[in-house]
């Protein structure tokens, strides 16, 4: 979300990763911005719910889950110029 194209301060302990993706997700240009596979498969990468123990289909069905939230933003206008 952004004001007049000002977006939030980070602190200072958000790891560079983190930083990094979520400036990709606020690019001016939708195009640029990761799509909602992407932003899964990068938060993974990072470790995102790394301690979360649970069966795979539970993985799975959260995963899902994400995408579905993410896409649903993102085409009701709240990701789109």
């Amino acid at each position: 979300m952004s004001y007049e194209g000002l977006r939030p301060r980070m602190p200072r302990w958000v790891p560079s990763g983190y930083r990094s993706l979520a400036q990709r997700c606020w690019h001016p240009a939708a195009a640029a911005r990761p799509s909602a596979d992407e932003l899964v498969r990068q938060l993974e990468r990072l470790g995102a719910g790394r301690a979360w123990k649970t069966s795979r289909g539970a993985q799975q069905a959260y995963r899902n889950h994400v995408q579905s939230s993410v896409a649903d933003f993102l085409y009701a206008g709240g990701g789109v110029n």
